[in-house]
């Protein structure tokens, strides 16, 4: 998040686009959060027609007055502006972005939780016949909690940054007795603040969609901070080298879980990987090995269920 904050170039690029389309955030206003960080804003001062009237001109599609997105008249930018004219209040309008992007994920969700049951029609049916309330509630349960989930997590993007510039900052400032503008108040550590909070949405989720999730934002994450890193320090070989070897020690622990601990592995990669690395004698000794080990363990329990109950005495009197 925060690298979409301030560099989205250090995303993937549907990644980006995706984050962009959800946050509902007019892209003037992103525009101006990030030449605040590099510093080519400063409010209460003549700045270039290129940052001076974005947010003026955003005001006028609003409705709202056009003072209110002059940069050089005011030396904090008010919330009104940020919240794009809907709500005053900060927590308010963290509400409205909740239920704004529950409605929009449960677009979402709803279709891809339905789809087990549109393409397995009678065996929803029978479910539903047998049990209708506990099929119906789990159905419409998953959708709706998955929706929660990116909901809060939207709601806490918008409202860390509106908590920092509109509680924290203002206490502080009453607390010293300084003043500080936007280029400070707007800089650096709402967005933090925000890209730290929205993360706990997460703990809306189940205990093994947080694991999943976990893992497919973790590469993205990665590659943010490595392009962080790359970028204008080293040579393009190295950063190439740099990749493989990443790809290289990712490769290895998935084929090493592949051969010792498949069962770590999820069973749509277990097919592809089986697909392209086993041959089909592999394939059907792997079948011969996993059959005899069931036989066998088969075997040992029935053999431990028709032996006869001995006690302690009768043993001992044996040895």
């Amino acid at each position: 998040m925060f690298s979409w904050q301030y560099a989205p170039e250090r995303l993937p690029g549907p990644y980006a686009f995706w984050i962009t389309k959800m946050s509902h955030m007019d892209k003037r206003l992103l525009s101006t959060l990030r030449a605040i960080r590099l510093d080519k804003i400063h409010f209460g001062q003549p700045n270039t027609p290129e940052y001076a009237t974005q947010l003026m001109d955003l005001c006028s599609e609003l409705g709202m007055d056009p003072s209110l997105g002059d940069i050089g008249r005011h030396d904090i930018l008010p919330c009104a502006v940020v919240h794009q004219g809907t709500f005053n209040n900060c927590e308010i309008h963290t509400l409205y972005r909740w239920m704004q992007g529950f409605l929009v994920s449960t677009g979402i969700y709803l279709p891809v939780h339905l789809l087990p049951a549109l393409l397995t029609p009678k065996t929803f049916f029978s479910k539903l016949q047998a049990n209708p309330i506990a099929t119906a509630s789990s159905t419409l349960l998953a959708p709706a909690r998955s929706s929660a989930f990116l909901a809060s997590y939207i709601a806490l993007s918008w409202y860390g940054i509106c908590c920092w510039r509109s509680r924290i900052m203002p206490a502080y400032m009453k607390l010293t007795g300084r003043r500080y503008t936007s280029n400070v108040v707007d800089n650096i550590y709402g967005p933090l603040l925000a890209s730290f909070m929205c993360g706990f949405s997460i703990l809306i989720e189940k205990p093994q969609r947080r694991a999943e999730m976990s893992l497919y934002v973790l590469p993205r994450a990665m590659y943010s901070m490595w392009t962080r890193v790359m970028s204008g320090r080293l040579s393009r070989r190295m950063e190439i080298a740099g990749e493989t070897l990443m790809y290289g020690f990712s490769m290895s622990v998935l084929l090493t879980a592949m051969m010792w601990k498949r069962g770590m592995v999820r069973s749509s990669m277990q097919g592809l990987l089986g697909w392209m690395l086993e041959t089909p004698k592999t394939k059907k000794q792997h079948g011969q090995h996993h059959n005899k080990g069931k036989t066998s363990e088969l075997v040992s329990k029935a053999a431990e269920s028709s032996l006869p109950a001995v006690k302690d005495k009768d043993l001992f009197a044996t040895v």
